[in-house]
């Protein structure tokens, strides 16, 4: 099963715009043309069966990716989605992807361009072609500039070719060759659609007035929901990041005022990030909302994936990472706390999932040193697990810490059910 938002399906998606893209621009440049008479080339022959082929492999695509139903829950059932496939998407799929053109193309030319263009009800799919597997995201920036960078050439590309159908009908046209009509009608569009006249180009019929009055109508409304939206989006900042960035704002302003020496002002900078960071991912608080089996669950990942950054249990089986994780209580330690204290004897080791503490030991004199600082995702006093060892260094919180304590006698009885692993378990007394 394919997630709609993993990197082969987003490049997949991409490829998919592109040869639309041509599909569309080609399809409306011969319709425009009136050459229904022509057979087409041996090169747009070898595109249009290239063409069928692909979309008929992203058909098979479609059934294998997952989808957000209506519960807003990622669906990943194989019969599932393609009952939905088949459907929402899967009718205006297949009508597009069947080559109606190309089974018609030996009975007549004109044929194969009518039929041709019944691949352009493939453009109300665009809007559903990414999607995300998160229903709390959305779309990443750069796929919807992807999508602003078809949507808009596109129609500019449709707009120019009307024009020149409702101008030859008409006005007449003064250019002797297409490619130069399609010119004259591209920058009339442009000049009309950026807000900047009509040029050189001016309609004196009433149905090219029509048209160029609604065109203008349109051109205003795309304009101000471009810049007014579109502007919006691209400032819309994380509401996380905007909340560091105030806070730190506001500690500049506090020890600019007062005058705070450079030196002093650069360790708050140093560890100001890290508190923030820590107030702002209280893990209480994020997960209050859900429903108490589904916080266990996340907690009970979160503990994996601390135990997986300690090189000792990167090589333990799961089976045995779980039962080890099932002896990790989490505890709240309040700001200014000893987790663990110079010279008493170590009964386990902690990992700090939220917050960040200190690391300090103390000289022959008695006064203590700063070893460090550790933040989330870090571990400490591991040496307790496997050895009868004193502690050689203080750790006190700086900040509100979320733990997990693993206790030797918890760990120990947690591997006893696994005897064939214990040799993984070799640690360096720290």
């Amino acid at each position: 099963i394919i997630l709609p938002d993993c990197t082969f399906k987003l490049v997949w998606n991409v490829v998919y715009l592109a040869l639309y893209f041509y599909e569309c621009v080609t399809i409306t440049l011969n319709a425009t043309r009136g050459h229904w008479d022509e057979f087409p080339t041996t090169r747009e022959i070898v595109l249009a069966i290239a063409s069928t082929v692909f979309f008929t492999i992203d058909m098979y695509i479609q059934t294998r990716t997952a989808y957000l139903n209506k519960e807003i829950f990622v669906d990943d059932d194989r019969q599932s989605i393609i009952s939905h496939y088949m459907r929402t998407w899967g009718g205006v799929d297949l009508l597009a992807t069947i080559p109606f053109a190309l089974i018609l193309l030996p009975i007549h030319a004109s044929g194969y361009h009518i039929a041709h263009m019944v691949k352009l009800v493939r453009l109300i799919r665009i809007p559903a072609l990414f999607k995300t597997s998160n229903p709390l995201r959305d779309l990443p920036k750069p796929v919807v500039f992807l999508l602003f960078c078809f949507w808009v050439p596109l129609m500019l590309h449709i707009f120019a070719c009307i024009w020149i159908v409702v101008l030859e009908n008409t006005e007449g046209s003064a250019a002797t060759e297409f490619n130069q009509e399609y010119n004259m009608a591209l920058y009339w569009l442009l000049t009309v659609t950026s807000t900047v006249g009509f040029g050189d180009i001016t309609p004196k019929q009433n149905d090219t007035r029509w048209f160029a009055m609604c065109l203008m109508v349109i051109a205003i409304v795309l304009n101000v929901g471009f810049l007014g939206s579109g502007i919006a989006y691209l400032m819309r900042e994380n509401a996380m990041r905007k909340h560091v960035k105030d806070r730190k704002e506001k500690l500049a302003s506090v020890l600019d005022f007062y005058a705070i020496p450079w030196s002093l002002q650069k360790e708050a900078f140093t560890i100001f990030p890290h508190v923030v960071s820590s107030s702002l991912n209280n893990l209480d608080e994020i997960l209050s909302d859900l429903p108490p089996f589904i916080q266990n669950k996340i907690y009970s990942h979160i503990k994996l994936q601390l135990l997986g950054n300690v090189p000792m249990f990167q090589t333990v089986p799961r089976e045995v990472a779980l039962a080890i994780v099932g002896a990790m209580p989490r505890q709240f330690v309040p700001p200014n706390t000893s987790i663990i204290k110079h010279g008493e004897v170590g009964e386990g080791m902690f990992f700090l999932a939220q917050g960040m503490v200190e690391v300090v030991t103390k000289d022959e004199s008695g006064e203590e040193l700063l070893v460090g600082n550790l933040k989330a995702g870090s571990w400490f006093g591991e040496a307790a697990l496997m050895h009868e060892v004193t502690r050689t260094a203080s750790v006190r919180s700086l900040t509100v810490c979320a733990i997990f304590h693993l206790k030797k006698a918890d760990f120990q009885r947690a591997i006893k059910k696994f005897p064939e692993y214990k040799s993984l378990f070799m640690t360096e007394k720290a």
